[in-house]
């Protein structure tokens, strides 16, 4: 069996090293010349539909990213849980399971359209 730090190993990693030290391109080790990092802030400003103002507001917009994320992941949870429920091939436990799956997500998205109404409200008036 090979030793890890065997000289060979370690003479190759040593060249290696110095090798992309001095020739980065070996390694396609480019310098960036993209926006940095006020156009990356910039950028994220203009998804997410946020200014550089009021921290409030940066903060309800970010929960109603949040929230309108979570009600995509409870539909697909739904989905899902319905294909359970056709698939169980007549299992009770399976179709219980699926069906109270269904239910407490329901639940779920109820909550989440009321804390979407309140994140509203709470916006309007902030505004």
């Amino acid at each position: 069996m090979k030793k890890l730090f065997a000289p060979p190993t370690v003479l190759l990693a040593i060249v290696t090293g110095f090798l992309v030290g001095i020739f980065p391109e070996v390694v396609i080790a480019q310098v960036y010349q993209g926006p940095g990092i006020v156009g990356g802030i910039d950028q994220a400003q203009a998804i997410l539909g946020i200014s550089n103002g009021d921290l409030r507001l940066t903060i309800l917009a970010l929960l109603r990213l949040v929230l309108s994320y979570m009600g995509l992941v409870a539909v697909i949870v739904i989905v899902i849980a319905g294909i359970m429920l056709v698939v169980s091939g007549g299992e009770e436990s399976t179709k219980d399971k699926a069906k109270k799956i269904i239910f407490y997500t329901i639940i779920g998205l109820i909550i989440i359209l009321f804390a979407s109404a309140i994140v509203w409200l709470i916006t309007s008036i902030i505004k």
